[in-house]
């Protein structure tokens, strides 16, 4: 993906397992264009990377780093909580591994479930919002997963590499 989408108002474009750096040059980009709100609910946003990028593309990287607004959570109540506070802007927002922290195994199933709801019924904004998924570690969790994946305006995907020493899940 060398090219960035072209982000349209409104639409909510998710990236099922993107690399890294697919998700740090989306950052990077929107950032060198104007101001941009990374929401990092996976524990996964890498500043030095973004850096690095924006610092290959132009002499001007503190201003365009201090347009990168960042907030992170760490349970999906925090999430829920993130998202309630999120106004109501034109600024584009990237949001790395949405699902993660609703595939916490403390949290029963349908409480995550009512809790994405939540979240769901926010992340339809005035701006684009690009959203990274990867899949849940528990089957049962795939639903959450789909439920994003069912409210985006486009989706793309990546094949994930396995390792010669990973086993098959099932055979």
């Amino acid at each position: 993906m060398n090219e960035l989408p072209v982000l349209n108002a409104g639409e909510l474009v998710v990236l099922q397992a993107p690399p890294l750096e697919v998700m740090t040059m989306i950052v990077a980009r929107l950032a060198i264009a104007g101001p941009v709100c990374v929401l990092d609910t996976g524990n996964r946003y890498d500043a030095y990377g973004v850096a690095r990028l924006v610092r290959r593309q132009t002499v001007e990287l503190d201003q365009t780093l201090n347009r990168i607004h960042i907030a992170r959570a760490f349970t999906c109540y925090q999430v829920v909580a993130l998202f309630e506070q999120l106004p109501d802007a034109t600024v584009p927002h990237v949001v790395f591994d949405l699902t993660a922290t609703f595939e916490d195994e403390s949290v029963p199933y349908g409480e995550s479930y009512r809790l994405l709801a939540l979240v769901l019924d926010r992340l339809r904004r005035p701006a684009p919002v690009v959203v990274s998924l990867r899949q849940p570690r528990h089957p049962q969790r795939r639903e959450l997963l789909r439920a994003v994946v069912d409210l985006a305006d486009h989706v793309f995907g990546w094949e994930i590499e396995r390792t010669a020493d990973q086993l098959p899940l099932f055979r």
